[in-house]
């Protein structure tokens, strides 16, 4: 499936993936005067299509002149999807090391073993499969095979990344992260438990196969879950101060609305192809999109739910979205309550309100709760929540974030 790009449409042929529709997405942005100045790179080669993993060796013999491979993934992935033995029958010039200890939200010590594993082993490139914790492990020890220092070099003390890391290949198994075309890496700390991001121009994968088969056995709350961080990345992707562009607008608001079209079939029904499919490219959007501009409140809300109330990172990022939103909307001037109003527009709402309701609605239709309060959350909790979430505030978003605006976002969602 080959994008065709013109100053017109943006079309994606999807008759290979089995489907039978052409979606047609027109430019969602009008450009008011001649004063745009914006940069858009996205040097991920994507190979996108149903059966598309089982070509990892070709692609692999086209791009790169390499011996020895590292797969980095998930020890329940390696068994479910018998990823050794179908990538041993894809690579059998190639030595493979398997690295099968990904840990949801992985911690340093993890990158650092990792990457002990792929110096001994003189790796040259990398295949990390699975969700956004897979492909951010297999990002920085990437990154650290060609640049010197521990992550933590990179997390506390910000030092620079100055060279480009060994070939990575990500592939996703969930529908969620984006991480297959961001540049970003996020770990976190285990001494504090604070989600720290790294953010590099060569932390790109130079390939990324998109493959929806690959997705089929994703567990009904995980598919809800990574769903939710599709939406809340578009969203907020639309309401940041860095970089927000025509380009990166189209990708959001076309994630937002396949993610209500298709999120709940996906939940209802695990084996739905289409569903799948969709899902699969809402989530690339989505990725498209904020890697560009970044994320905002909402997420830096969600790290204190996830670090101490052990609630899915999707899911603790699309629980303060409609507070957030509402905030933005009185707080803010007319023009980014008009971008509210134009992503509540592509799903059918007239006012804020309307699509936060929606939002919530789509959370309980897909089996979740919406308050806080429901998941064993308390009062006691609010001045920690408050206190980390300034802790990891990403100054991208359209309004100073203080501790009484994220205390009325607590109030809101509790």
């Amino acid at each position: 499936m080959n994008p065709i790009f013109n100053n017109k449409v943006f079309i994606y042929n999807l008759q290979k993936l089995k489907l039978t529709k052409t979606f047609i997405y027109p430019p969602l942005l009008l450009i008011k005067n001649n004063k745009m100045s914006f940069k858009y790179e996205m040097p991920v080669k994507l190979h996108i299509g149903n059966g598309e993993f089982n070509k990892i060796g070709k692609y692999i013999k086209q791009d790169f002149n390499v011996k020895n491979i590292l797969l980095v993934t998930e020890k329940v992935l390696m068994e479910k999807l018998e990823l050794k033995e179908r990538l041993l029958k894809q690579l059998k010039d190639c030595n493979l090391t398997i690295f099968e200890y990904v840990e949801p939200n992985p911690h340093s010590k993890i990158i650092e073993k990792g990457k002990r594993l792929a110096q001994k082993n003189k790796i040259e490139l990398i295949i990390a499969i699975g969700g956004g914790s897979a492909m951010d492990t297999g990002k920085a020890i990437a990154m650290l095979m060609t640049n010197a220092g521990t992550i933590n070099d990179y997390i506390h003390k910000r030092r620079i990344i100055g060279r480009e890391s060994i070939p990575l290949i990500a592939i996703p198994t969930t529908s969620g992260t984006g991480s297959e075309v961001t540049i970003a890496s996020v770990i976190t700390d285990e001494e504090t438990g604070i989600k720290m991001g790294i953010r590099s121009e060569y932390m790109y994968p130079n390939i990324a196969i998109i493959d929806p088969e690959l997705t089929l056995t994703m567990p009904k709350h995980i598919t809800a879950h990574t769903g939710y961080d599709v939406l809340a990345q578009a969203v907020e992707s639309c309401l940041s101060n860095s970089n927000k562009n025509p380009i990166s607008k189209m990708f959001a608001l076309k994630a937002i609305t396949m993610v209500f079209d298709n999120l709940k079939t996906a939940v209802d029904q695990p084996e739905n192809i289409d569903a799948r499919t969709n899902m699969a490219l809402a989530s690339l959007y989505a990725g498209l999109a904020f890697t560009q501009t970044g994320t905002v409140g909402p997420h830096s809300f969600s790290c204190p739910l996830t670090t101490f109330h052990n609630i899915n990172h999707g899911y603790a990022c699309i629980l303060p979205l409609p507070a957030f939103l509402n905030i933005y909307a009185e707080k803010c001037g007319k023009e980014v309550k008009n971008e509210i109003l134009e992503m509540a527009n592509v799903v059918d709402c007239k006012t804020v309100e309307e699509f936060g309701n929606k939002m919530k609605k789509l959370i309980k239709d897909t089996g979740e709760k919406t308050r806080l309060s429901e998941l064993g959350i308390t009062q006691d909790d609010k001045a920690r929540i408050i206190k980390n979430t300034m802790d990891v505030l990403t100054g991208r978003d359209p309004i100073e974030i203080t501790e009484e605006v994220v205390g009325m976002v607590f109030d809101e969602t509790f």
